[in-house]
């Protein structure tokens, strides 16, 4: 598979740095001069996106004016907590936040694969087994 340009920016940047951490875990990757994966760099891509968008949600919350993106959050929130107290049981709103967070991911990884230039993490079996 060829290396996406994403992927060949982080190798070049940060390449060496993960290959000599990778060696002295004496994990020896298939390919030493491009450590770094078209679907770690993927993911990578995805976490940086939810994030910022997670914190765009966050700096625009308002009790007085809700906007659509805090509604959206809420509706998605709401839907996951109901599921999660049905599932779960008691003492379910702990996880909420992480399993909110971890749909948002799974879906954003399955949705950035239409993009030209991207390509879907999710369809290396290792990114969803994790």
């Amino acid at each position: 598979m060829e290396q996406l340009a994403f992927t060949a920016l982080l190798n070049r940047l940060f390449g060496a740095t993960v290959l000599a951490l990778l060696e002295a875990l004496h994990i020896h990757p298939k390919h030493p001069a491009t450590p770094i994966s078209n679907s770690f760099a993927m993911e990578l891509l995805v976490v940086l996106l939810l994030t910022i968008f997670f914190i765009a949600v966050r700096t625009r919350l308002s009790v007085e004016r809700p906007g659509g993106l805090q509604h959206t959050m809420e509706a998605i929130n709401g839907f996951v907590g109901n599921m999660a107290d049905e599932v779960i049981g008691h003492h379910s709103e702990k996880y909420v936040p992480y399993l909110v967070t971890l749909g948002m991911f799974v879906l954003c990884c399955n949705l950035i694969g239409p993009v030209t230039g991207l390509v879907s993490p999710t369809a290396v079996p290792i990114v969803p087994l994790g």
